[in-house]
């Protein structure tokens, strides 16, 4: 069953993510092109999935995500992902940190900056794991997985 392709207003925040795109950016000249070319395939994709069953990934969002793989040079899906999701973590962390009384406003920031938010992402995000496979090792009974 091919998936629906809805419109992102919101990410995680009242900011609509067309703000966080420069407005010089080659991707604004990029994204109208990919989205007509990808609009007009859409019934073949359409015909390519069953009518019933479970929703899939829209193929339109795995070729813009390939695109962006593309040109950005990102080796794989993978580290596309976790790149993927330490932004959207360093932004959320940002917007927490600019929403503190600090003393002072921080004007620039700076990629020293950035890549400290980003690191303090990933130790959180380690940190998270670990205690949900604490509490994952407690919760699952031990004969549960006892060979019968």
């Amino acid at each position: 069953m091919h998936g629906k392709v809805e419109k992102q207003i919101t990410m995680l925040s009242s900011l609509i993510p067309d703000q966080l795109v420069p407005q010089d950016h080659p991707i604004r000249h990029t994204k109208p092109i990919v989205d007509n070319i990808l609009n007009e395939l859409s019934p073949t994709f359409n015909r390519m999935y069953a009518e019933m069953g479970r929703p899939s990934i829209p193929p339109e969002h795995l070729l813009k995500s390939c695109l962006l793989i593309a040109l950005y040079s990102i080796r794989s899906e993978r580290q596309f992902c976790e790149r993927l999701h330490l932004f959207v973590l360093a932004y959320n962390l940002g917007n927490f940190l600019r929403r503190l009384g600090l003393h002072k406003a921080i004007k620039d920031w700076s990629r020293s900056l950035q890549v400290k938010l980003i690191k303090m992402g990933g130790r959180i995000v380690r940190h998270a794991r670990q205690i949900v496979f604490q509490l994952a090792e407690l919760a699952v009974p031990v004969d549960l997985f006892a060979a019968t």
